[in-house]
């Protein structure tokens, strides 16, 4: 299976998981094998690093150590790949290798915790879109093999379509997080759940459309869908009946 099919199967699985931490875990997983790796990183790079904004799959007896929190937290001066990321703000995929080789030094601190934590040399990040906290999300990948160039060609290529299946990702819990959990009449798809709560939220058209990197076109289809679904005629009307129907919070509860 070449890498165009193995994201055409990934991306149906992960739009159609409707349980958020699955299909999070989908698209790790999924990012893992096609970068043949043996970790996977989602981290928010920003000057200063939080614990809470990395999150490792699979998950690692480590994770709640002091040692992991020390390689966290002095992760923005001495490793050079996150420091590459939260201060270049760079869109191309980039190697570790590649990183040192332009000047950003692996320092002996950072050396040390990559030795005690079990990590390899052989690291690359693909950047997704810049956060709210106005650093560059990353993906970053660990694997027993060095990573090429033409991995980072591979990478450049599924870069937009990786971005979008986390946006949509990140949204879809947002929506579990102001919906309701109990059971309706109204089977909703993942995709359209989103569009829901960005309804909701006020969000027009282009803007949905940028926060999941699809087509204006795309989101009028989903929200046509949706409207039918519900019975509405508008925005306003769509939101009142989720209401009715429990999919979303009244702005009073």
């Amino acid at each position: 299976m070449d890498d165009v099919q193995r994201w055409l199967v990934l991306a149906a699985d992960v739009l159609g998981e409707p349980e958020p931490h699955l299909a999070e875990q989908l698209l790790a997983e999924g990012l893992r094998d096609w970068g043949r790796a043996y970790l996977t990183a989602r981290t928010a790079t920003i000057p200063a690093p939080r614990h809470e904004e990395v999150a490792l799959y699979p998950h690692t007896p480590w994770e709640e150590t002091p040692l992991w929190e020390d390689a966290v937290e002095s992760a923005a001066l001495d490793h050079p790949l996150y420091a590459w990321n939260a201060h270049t703000r760079s869109a191309a995929p980039a190697t570790l290798a590649g990183v040192i080789e332009q000047g950003w030094p692996l320092s002996e601190q950072a050396a040390f915790l990559m030795g005690e934590l079990g990590f390899t040399m052989h690291q690359m990040t693909i950047p997704l879109a810049v956060g709210p906290h106005g650093g560059r999300d990353t993906y970053a990948l660990i694997s027993e093999d060095p990573y090429t160039e033409d991995d980072l060609e591979r990478a450049a290529a599924i870069q937009s379509l990786l971005a979008g299946l986390d946006s949509h990702v990140r949204l879809l819990a947002d929506a579990h997080r102001r919906g309701e959990v109990t059971p309706t009449p109204v089977p909703l798809t993942p995709r359209e759940r989103i569009i829901l709560d960005q309804i909701a939220r006020g969000h027009t058209v282009e803007g949905i459309a940028a926060r999941l990197s699809i087509s204006p076109r795309t989101v009028h289809k989903h929200q046509e869908h949706l409207y039918r679904k519900l019975g509405a005629v508008d925005r306003l009307s769509a939101v009142l009946s989720a209401q009715r129907l429990g999919l979303i919070r009244s702005p009073d509860r």
